[in-house]
């Protein structure tokens, strides 16, 4: 319901009107009134109503005057003038403080409900807009996210050519002509919701950073600017990934670190491969928060144990292999087995410690693979025969990561089946309920049985688009259907496949298809 203020100095007239007109049953609740301006300013500022009805000659402060500075407050607050004074100076005043409506007095109870009427209908209006322009800025955020994680994993991996990384980037807003980058990694476990807002908000707010989705828990920034200003921007976004994390919850697992700056855009996949490096060390050093060059280079150079003795059995406990596995990525697989074998590589020329790090790998690794549901034997590497082959640091270090890749591999296969039927009751359930409007990836998650962050995440990977885009394209197939088929209007199509608003409707329908629907009827043929 809208809130309306009445500021009238003569007492009759503003009695007559708040006592006798049924504010309620026109969408409209009384919210207070005032005798003169400067009382009436005070009460808008205390109600923030959405309509302001006022006279224009009152004391202290006259009506216009008012107008004026309720719209410097509130640009959106709509205001009817009454007045007795039919002057063309100040219908002219009023339509230039935007004033919406302009009654004579006597204002009758009859013109002021027509009033009224039309003045809820506006706001209405004017709300539905707001909310259908939130959905697409809401969508269109969706989008960039999925594409901005598709962009940056190919700059990384090195796929893309000079024009074609320049090309993509400028479909997706990016300036490359900074002189500087830096890049920045976090990662939050399943609760941390309330951070993962924050975070989102707080790197969307600045244009020095460009926020992406990574993978289903962990996210990237990428910083640009002077060299002065990435380095600022880099400790000042650790420090509020901290805070965050740390008011959020204070034993939760989060991990961040950030990658040494460059100064071309094309050498991000150098920075990248560096980041990845200490990014690994969330599972070497699981009690570690912000995660730093320093901490890789001490823990992976082997310095603090130069004898057998001094091993430190945290580096071989298995829940540091495990939690890779249940964590980690296919593309981690490298930076982790360099990493976790760096981390005790002074002390493999042991035989007695080289074996016993050998079999507990390998058996984590088994217990892992048959804990998800395969057999020993399908994991490639998986022979206690070979592991007497291995002495070399190289060796032992390429043959973890073949049986962490081999794991890994499973795993994937694992969730594509698990996720298969995740995405087959996705699909179901968009075919049953795209015509309703309330329709949403949250609903759509709460159907399947999990959170919206990790339908998403799957969503898009499975399905290589978002799930907005799945289901736009869904209602936009039945709207090609209804307009070739049918003589259905554009508001009679709309309501049909989930969109309360025609306009809206048809403003996604030229967005996707690239013409109105008007222009495709006119261009396709009916089916006989």
């Amino acid at each position: 319901m809208w809130k309306v203020f009445l500021a009238e100095d003569e007492r009759v007239v503003r009695e007559g009107l708040r006592d006798n007109i049924p504010w309620e049953q026109h969408g409209f609740e009384f919210a207070g009134e005032a005798g003169d301006g400067e009382l009436a300013l005070a009460g808008i500022r205390r109600t923030k109503p959405d309509l302001l009805i006022t006279d224009i000659r009152m004391p202290f402060m006259d009506g216009l005057t008012l107008c004026h500075m309720a719209h410097q407050e509130n640009p959106k607050i709509r205001v009817i003038i009454i007045s007795g004074y039919d002057d063309f100076e100040y219908a002219r005043r009023a339509i230039s403080e935007g004033v919406d409506r302009y009654l004579s007095k006597p204002v009758t109870r009859k013109v002021m409900e027509s009033a009224l009427e039309e003045e809820r209908k506006k706001l209405d209006q004017e709300l539905e807009q707001e909310q259908y322009l939130q959905q697409y800025r809401t969508e269109r955020q969706e989008y960039e996210q999925f594409y901005r994680r598709v962009f940056f994993e190919d700059v990384f991996k090195g796929r893309l050519t000079f024009e074609e990384m320049y090309s993509q980037a400028g479909r997706l807003g990016l300036e490359l002509d900074s002189p500087c980058y830096n890049l920045l990694f976090f990662s939050l476990s399943d609760g941390m919701d309330r951070a993962r807002e924050v975070l989102s908000q707080y790197f969307l707010r600045y244009t020095q950073f460009f926020y992406f989705h990574w993978t289903i828990d962990s996210f990237g920034a990428l910083i640009r600017g002077d060299r002065e200003g990435v380095d600022a921007c880099t400790k000042a976004a650790l420090v509020e990934i901290e805070r965050a994390c740390s008011e959020d919850n204070p034993t939760g697992r989060w991990y961040a670190c950030a990658g040494q700056s460059v100064e071309r855009f094309s050498q991000l996949k150098d920075c990248y491969r560096d980041l990845s490096r200490i990014f690994s060390l969330r599972f070497l050093s699981p009690e570690e928060h912000i995660l730093t060059r320093e901490m890789a280079e001490m823990m992976l150079d082997g310095r603090d144990s130069s004898q057998l003795e001094a091993i430190d059995v945290n580096k071989v406990n298995p829940a540091i292999v495990r939690g890779f596995l249940e964590q980690g990525s296919l593309d981690e697989a490298e930076e982790f087995a360099q990493a976790y074998i760096s981390s005790v590589s002074e002390i493999l020329s042991s035989r007695i410690f080289r074996d016993y790090l050998l079999l507990n790998l390998q058996f984590t690794v088994i217990a892992f693979v048959e804990s998800i549901g395969f057999d020993r034997d399908e994991l490639p590497g998986s022979s206690a025969a070979e592991l007497r082959t291995l002495t070399s640091p190289e060796d032992i270090c390429a043959y973890t990561r073949r049986l962490l890749e081999g794991a890994i591999r499973l795993k994937q296969q694992r969730e594509t089946e698990r996720n298969g039927g995740l995405i087959d009751r996705a699909k179901a359930y968009v075919a049953a309920h795209y015509a309703e409007e309330s329709l949403s990836l949250n609903s759509a998650a709460g159907e399947c049985g999990v959170s919206p962050n990790y339908f998403s995440a799957i969503f898009s990977q499975q399905m290589k688009q978002t799930f907005i885009e799945y289901v736009t394209a869904a209602r936009m197939e039945k709207a090609k259907e209804l307009l070739r088929t049918t003589t259905l209007r554009s508001s009679q199509i709309a309501p049909q496949i989930g969109y309360k608003d025609a306009h809206y409707f048809s403003f996604v329908f030229r967005k996707t298809q690239g013409m109105t629907p008007r222009e495709y009827r006119q261009n396709s043929s009916p089916v006989a």
